[in-house]
């Protein structure tokens, strides 16, 4: 019977092989027919992406430029076509020269709350980069905050007195001390996520029983922890949803990690990403719509950023660099993304990324020719 499977199985791949070959054929003797009908030179510049074939890939996509400029950009944004060409789809800039670490928004979207691997204490300013000032100043390393309402409130991860461990501690600093909430962690804790002071505080920490990576609830009001995954693999990076509903986190159950949605009761409920590449630091934003995260996938060893729609599947590439671009945090209208990059000069800082104008088809053949008719084809 396990043969008859696998035989099966075996069929089945060789027909859907055969399939696409005929398909991109299909494609390819429209175009020839057809070379100046846009549609057609437009399917077959995504196909020629979806194989892979840099060089068809390229050329297609100039032949499409030149027919349909729109139909060019939606090309450049939904595929590989940026990396072929070695050209970022959008604008990063920095927001501050200061060494700003895993940047978070505020609820309103109008202040950014980071750590510091400089001095180790957490900081904010504004969207701007301006009315920049220090929240902490101790001699612990603090990490990883995220903001615990409107004002300054926060929730963050910091080393305790003896360094022998870390603590979860909520900090309002309007007024009072550091408040520790949990004690006597290890020394791996990561990345706490408020939603909603109805809710508990999300956060990961390496569990001593099972010696791995465990997704935690910390109940404020109950004093209570919730261990909620207890596996043998490792559960990480992980951010609520909009509503507190659903949490989003890298699964490292495969040896390539991918991201995925469970429920606030451990339940998984949606894989989000399935590539061979490593996926990680998965965020929500455009009211739960759509998942930033990081991601190998592009080569060459760096990370960049991308951008899911949940709804569609599509994949869009956000940076395009050889220094490495993490720990992404979109926006909940979806119009902007914060994320910790070491471009430049190798410290790295907060930059943004407006969504909402990515380079244009004009702008980029002219990069293209200002390069070369090969420059940057990878």
């Amino acid at each position: 019977m396990n043969r008859i499977a696998f035989l099966t199985l075996g069929v089945v791949l060789l027909v859907g092989c055969l399939q696409a070959k005929a398909s991109l054929a299909s494609l390819e003797e429209k175009v020839a027919r057809n070379p100046n009908k846009a549609r057609a030179v437009y399917k077959l510049a995504r196909r020629y992406c979806e194989e892979d074939s840099a060089v068809q890939a390229v050329e297609t996509w100039k032949r499409l430029a030149n027919l349909d400029l729109e139909l060019a950009s939606d090309v450049f944004l939904r595929t590989k076509v940026a990396v072929y060409l070695g050209v970022e789809p959008f604008f990063p800039q920095p927001v501050s020269d200061s060494i700003a670490m895993t940047p978070r928004f505020s609820p309103d979207g109008k202040r950014i709350v980071f750590h510091s691997m400089k001095n180790g204490q957490i900081g904010t300013m504004d969207f701007s980069g301006e009315n920049f000032r220090w929240i902490t100043n101790d001699d612990r390393y603090n990490v990883t905050p995220c903001f615990a309402g409107l004002g300054d409130q926060f929730f963050y991860i910091r080393s305790t007195a003896d360094e022998s461990g870390m603590e979860l501690v909520y900090y309002n600093a309007e007024g009072g001390e550091p408040e520790v909430l949990l004690s006597g962690l290890s020394s791996l804790c990561e990345t706490p996520d408020w939603v909603s002071d109805e809710l508990p505080v999300l956060f990961g920490y390496m569990s001593l029983d099972t010696k791995s990576m465990e997704i935690g609830l910390y109940d404020r009001k109950a004093g209570e922890l919730i261990e909620l995954t207890h596996n043998a693999y490792m559960d990480r990076f992980l951010r609520y949803s909009s509503d507190g509903k659903l949490i989003v986190y890298t699964n490292y159950r495969r040896l390539q990690p991918d991201i995925y949605i469970m429920n606030t009761r451990g339940k998984l409920v949606e894989r989000v990403t399935d590539w061979p590449g490593r996926d990680i630091y998965p965020d929500f934003g455009d009211h739960d719509r759509k998942i930033a995260f990081a991601s190998d996938r592009n080569g060459g060893g760096q990370f960049d950023v991308f951008v899911c729609d949940r709804r569609t599947g599509v994949v869009m590439p956000v940076t395009y660099n050889e220094r490495t671009d993490t720990t992404p945090d979109l926006s909940n209208d979806g119009n902007w993304l914060l994320f910790q990059s070491n471009r430049g000069d190798g410290r790295p800082r907060t930059y943004i990324v407006s969504l909402n104008q990515p380079i244009s088809a004009e702008q980029l053949l002219a990069e293209i020719e200002a390069k070369g008719e090969q420059g940057g084809l990878r």
